[in-house]
């Protein structure tokens, strides 16, 4: 039987062949650079002497003898792709193409390719709530030219810093974003904000005030929902310094932008912030009152929660010391229910609990202070101790002024925020920042 001769490659194949195999070569490093001989001359190239190189280069003959320009155009079809599939919301397909663009990419030497296609993957785990995908594709995608260029760079380092928030490592979270957080530019708000909310979650109240003071300095340059975002966050960060008037003023103009841009989820930040002013300054069975009937119409085990810890808040101003206690117990279950829930809100929970206990002489007041404080350092979130009630024994306490010091009067609320029946209190990211 006889065998077919091998069929000598063209010219331009010659060609797309030596740039190829360039490429592959830099990219595997040097162990395998003295491996693969750059073919050098016309006509040296036939189908065996392809198929030896290309076994070498894990990549096809095919592959090899293509034009790089048709390879990379390929690979921006799969990305196109899987984006238009995000936009369908057919998340897991589009996941599925990136990633297979992401593999092909790094096989063909096409890195910055590579680097789209993680960023893609981040973007949509951190969509899906999945932080440590977010983190690892994060990662992947900063190790790429895509890394090295500073706008891209800011927007990968924001989306890793809301990751980390989202595993609840604040403190990791504020020292990745401070790495990028000293930029102003409009195109960095993003990354801004972030910042300003991973100083919110930390407990450093004062300074995430000033932080989104800094967002907002460029409001006229920020995109509406951007714009929206801060004021939220910034209220957010003003009542928990005790600013009320602050809060109701941040609220009237994320109204005004809601007017302009329909962003109905924004709602829940809205109602948030304005609850904790009538926590903060109405008188506090007012306040209870208003929560318990929010309370009534919230099922989201998550959202529940969060409206507890304004209620425990609530009761502490009103030395309501059993109620705490009971109410912290109740708001711990909860968080069990919704698998796990957060660990800054269970120190919460943990430390109003041991304070009500130890005033009304309970047992299990310092091994709930012992975890609440072990959460606290875990989660890098100690200044929340701020906005909590002192240790009855902590010399701190005698005249010591608090945010549960506040005034007994009446709380006018904006009308149609509070009460609001169209985004009732659901999980969403928390105050104000969404990546």
């Amino acid at each position: 039987m006889g065998f077919r001769q091998s069929h000598v490659l063209s010219l331009d194949e010659h060609t797309w062949v030596r740039q190829n195999v360039l490429r592959l070569r830099l990219a595997h490093g040097p162990r395998e650079r003295n491996a693969v001989a750059v073919p050098r001359g016309e006509g040296q190239l036939d189908e065996l002497s392809l198929a030896r190189l290309a076994l070498l280069l894990d990549v096809s003959p095919r592959e090899l003898a293509t034009r790089p320009e048709d390879l990379a155009a390929r690979l921006r079809e799969k990305l196109s792709h899987a984006a238009q599939l995000a936009g369908a919301e057919a998340e897991e397909d589009a996941c599925t193409q990136a990633e297979a663009a992401w593999q092909e990419a790094l096989r063909l030497a096409f890195p910055l390719f590579a680097g789209q296609a993680a960023d893609f993957l981040a973007r949509q785990a951190l969509r899906a709530r999945r932080p440590l995908d977010a983190i690892t594709w994060v990662l992947r995608a900063l190790t790429t030219p895509l890394g090295a260029d500073a706008a891209h760079r800011s927007d990968m380092v924001s989306r890793l810093g809301a990751a980390l928030m989202l595993t609840e490592r604040y403190d990791v979270a504020n020292a990745v974003l401070c790495s990028v957080a000293d930029r102003h530019s409009p195109a960095d708000s993003q990354v801004l904000i972030a910042h300003a909310a991973s100083l919110l979650l930390q407990g450093r109240f004062d300074e995430s005030v000033q932080a989104y003071s800094r967002v907002l300095e460029a409001s006229g340059n920020l995109a509406p929902r951007a714009e929206a975002q801060a004021w939220i966050g910034y209220g957010a960060a003003l009542g928990l310094v005790g600013n009320v008037s602050g809060v109701l003023t941040a609220s009237l103009r994320v109204d005004e932008i809601r007017q302009r841009e329909l962003m109905p989820d924004l709602l829940t930040g809205l109602n948030a912030n304005e609850l904790w002013c009538a926590a903060l300054a109405a008188p506090w069975r007012d306040a209870r009152r208003l929560i318990l009937e929010v309370l009534h119409d919230t099922h989201d085990p998550f959202a529940r929660a969060n409206l507890y810890d304004t209620l425990v808040f609530v009761l502490c101003r009103g030395r309501d010391w059993p109620a705490v206690w009971s109410t912290c117990t109740e708001g711990l279950a909860i968080l069990r229910q919704g698998g796990g829930g957060s660990r800054m809100l269970k120190a919460r929970f943990l430390w109003a609990r041991a304070v009500a206990a130890r005033h009304l002489g309970r047992d299990g007041a310092l091994q709930d202070r012992e975890w609440a404080e072990d959460l606290f350092d875990l989660v890098g979130s100690r200044g929340h101790l701020s906005a909590l009630p002192l240790w009855p024994d902590d010399p701190r306490s005698a005249g010591a002024a608090s945010l549960l010091d506040g005034p007994d009067d009446a709380l006018d609320l904006c009308q149609g925020v509070v009460r609001c029946e169209s985004e009732p209190h659901r999980a969403r990211p928390p105050l104000g920042f969404e990546p």
